[in-house]
């Protein structure tokens, strides 16, 4: 929401994170694709990009200028997506990807791979069953 909170966040982080394990993300909370996402690893870096990505514009419409950034730990491993379709509180999982992700040609956030996934395994099953539960702790009713 706001610099003073995304530095509490990251300074907090810092303190429980060994110094050259400190690693976080910020990026438009309506991006897309990787666009305009970020790794920094101190944070008068972050500080930085928070300012950039809170003047800049992440659609056509004029009011999505500084309408947020997100900001988080940077967590290695494979990187799930779960689609889903919700109707009067009734999910339903559509897609299961999985996508390969990592450093190349400067760039932190290069898609290597998309995976459709089918839900037969037992870290498929739990990550739908996960993704139902934030959907309801959410009170997600339609989309």
């Amino acid at each position: 929401k706001s610099w003073p909170e995304a530095e509490a966040f990251l300074r907090a982080l810092r303190e429980r994170t060994p110094a050259r394990a400190f690693r976080a993300v910020l990026k438009p909370r309506r991006g897309q694709a990787s666009v305009g996402v970020f790794k920094v690893e101190t944070v008068e870096d972050a500080r930085a990009i928070f300012g950039v990505l809170a003047r800049t514009p992440v659609s056509t419409d004029s009011s999505e200028v500084g309408s947020g950034v997100v900001v988080q730990e940077f967590l290695d491993g494979d990187e799930w997506i779960v689609d889903a379709l919700s109707c009067g509180g009734e999910h339903k999982v559509v897609a299961l990807w999985r996508y390969d992700k990592g450093d190349a040609n400067g760039a932190p956030f290069v898609y290597f791979s998309a995976e459709l996934r089918g839900v037969e395994g037992e870290a498929e099953l739990a990550l739908v069953d996960y993704a139902r539960r934030v959907l309801d702790a959410l009170r997600w009713r339609w989309g």
